[in-house]
């Protein structure tokens, strides 16, 4: 099983501006965690640069995807069939989160 981890938000301002407990330490939480993962995802080069910094990641294992913006572009080409191995009959399932 491969993991990918996304993150949407300067952990840094989040963590200092709160006063839940789980927001203060979840810096080290992603320090210790997130290094395991297969792909470490950010919405933005801030949010990349504030991850590396915050939770003590090497900047290079951060890669920036982009939110994308919904045109339509993007919902004709969401109506093509995909070809992927990953969707293969036989294949195991493939599971997709997504939390806003």
């Amino acid at each position: 099983m491969r993991i990918a981890i996304s993150e949407h938000n300067t952990l840094s301002v989040r963590a200092a501006q709160s006063r839940a407990r789980r927001w203060r330490v979840l810096p080290v939480v992603e320090s210790r965690w997130y290094p395991r993962a297969d792909a470490i995802l950010a919405v933005s080069q801030g949010v990349a640069d504030d991850l590396a910094r915050t939770a003590s990641l090497p900047r290079a294992r951060i890669a920036v995807t982009y939110n994308p913006v919904v045109s339509d572009a993007l919902l004709a080409a969401a109506r093509e069939p995909v070809a992927h191995p990953w969707l293969a009959p036989g294949e195991p399932p493939v599971v997709l989160a997504s939390a806003s």
